[in-house]
């Protein structure tokens, strides 16, 4: 089976698109999304999470974080079940499978986010 690169998911495509952000800042924000759930809340019902806590575990303001979940959901990252949200795919994310060869994968790159968040000097 052919492993798709994680900046042509389709979840990353439109989480990029929602925050117009370029494709390789929504495989991050992917990546901190998946390490938040699985390492930090380990379940899927991420209802009762705090915007502090959704601030640190994206990296952006308390204000910043309702657009950002908006963004997660419109992507298909997250999923709203009633008064619950949830993270979509929960057994694959969670598992030993592609999502925890993508945060192998991401970890073993780390200079890759650094040069996108930073700006080269001339």
């Amino acid at each position: 089976m052919q492993h798709q690169r994680p900046e042509q998911d389709p979840k990353v495509i439109r989480l990029a698109e929602a925050l117009d952000l370029p494709p390789i800042a929504a495989v991050g924000l992917r990546a901190m999304l998946f390490e938040f759930v699985v390492d930090v809340r380990g379940t899927e019902d991420v209802s009762d999470v705090s915007s502090d806590e959704w601030a640190l575990a994206l990296r952006c303001s308390s204000e910043r974080v309702g657009i950002f979940i908006d963004a997660l959901v419109v992507s298909g990252l997250l999923k709203r079940n009633g008064d619950r949200l949830l993270v979509s795919d929960w057994d694959q994310v969670s598992g030993d499978d592609e999502a925890a060869s993508f945060r192998r994968w991401l970890r073993s790159r780390p200079s890759m986010v650094v040069e996108f968040a930073e700006p080269l000097e001339q």
